[in-house]
């Protein structure tokens, strides 16, 4: 907030959180395992009580008061994105005759809510601004046109060096939290080499930035999907990987269209949220993605039979 006051903008917040130096083991798994799937499941879990809930105002205002904290704190736009496309898909899969009572009511909350959703795209606008010196529109460009170009570079360092990891990086999400509890139960010095050298290369593409044209630009990330899919099968990955992928997206649509309730909502506006982002990579490699999943399934855990009678 000292930064903010003394007239810093939203670019200088985020170069001082990218070059903050080492944090303590365990701030790091407050933050991962905590902080971040959190906030991004009660983005969710506020968005699905919206369209299919009880309409909690607290829970709403909760999700956009996290939303300005962590632009506030890192001075990042992803999460103001994402809950403006959490909001889009909800009042999409809203609008239909059989709950044609449950839209009146929500269209009713929105219009209450509509100055903080005017106030979040003009918060949205404002840090885009500011973050993007050398032009906006050249910087939304680039953007939409690396991802094949840092594809390309990192499926030649898989074809030069490693070769396939046959499901070690798909699945390294999962494996590193499981390895990280086991680790930290027991004691052990360091992961095991199977799920480290994948969590390396992963991190590799984020942190190393490469040339993407003549003139010298960087960048990072934005490996895409398929890359991940490569990485682990090769092109037989990519094509499978892509369909069996599809399939899930499919059946988490026709289930919430055939329940329409806050949990079918919430699981599907998880799953297109990693749809959404497949053009950066596969999210499910993110160890606070496998958070995210756990977090939803307890949220929204089945209550015992023997519960609701002793209630």
């Amino acid at each position: 907030m000292n930064i903010i006051g003394n007239g810093a903008s939203f670019n200088d917040i985020r170069v001082l959180a990218q070059a903050k130096g080492e944090t303590s083991p365990f701030i790091n798994f407050v933050f991962n395992f905590i902080v971040l799937p959190a906030s991004y499941v009660i983005e969710i879990l506020a968005v699905a009580d919206v369209f299919r809930g009880k309409k909690d105002k607290k829970l709403f205002v909760i999700a956009i008061l996290l939303i300005i904290l962590r632009t506030i704190s890192d001075g990042g736009r992803g999460q103001i994105v994402d809950f403006l496309l959490f909001l889009f898909i909800g009042h999409s899969l809203s609008r239909n005759k059989k709950h044609e009572k449950d839209s009146q009511g929500k269209r009713k909350f929105l219009r209450y809510s509509f100055v903080i959703i005017a106030a979040l795209i003009v918060l949205l606008l404002i840090v885009t601004v500011q973050r993007s010196s050398s032009g906006v529109f050249r910087i939304m460009y680039f953007y939409l046109s690396m991802p094949p170009t840092m594809l390309d570079y990192w499926s030649n360092i898989i074809d030069s060096s490693s070769g396939q990891w046959f499901g070690l990086i798909c699945a390294n999400g999962l494996l590193f939290v499981v390895a990280y509890l086991i680790k930290n139960m027991f004691g052990f010095s360091s992961y095991p080499s199977f799920v480290k050298e994948p969590y390396d290369l992963i991190a590799r593409t984020d942190s190393q930035w490469i040339a993407i044209n003549n003139g010298g630009t960087t960048a990072n990330a934005d490996v895409t999907i398929f890359w991940f899919l490569y990485a682990d099968f090769g092109f037989a990955g990519v094509i499978v990987g892509c369909l069996l992928y599809g399939l899930v997206v499919r059946m988490s649509y026709n289930y919430e269209r055939e329940k329409a309730d806050t949990r079918s909502l919430a699981f599907y506006l998880f799953i297109f949220w990693t749809l959404f982002y497949s053009f950066i990579r596969l999210q499910f490699v993110k160890s606070y993605v496998i958070i995210m999943i756990i977090m939803l399934a307890i949220a929204f855990r089945p209550i015992s039979k023997k519960k609701i009678s002793n209630n």
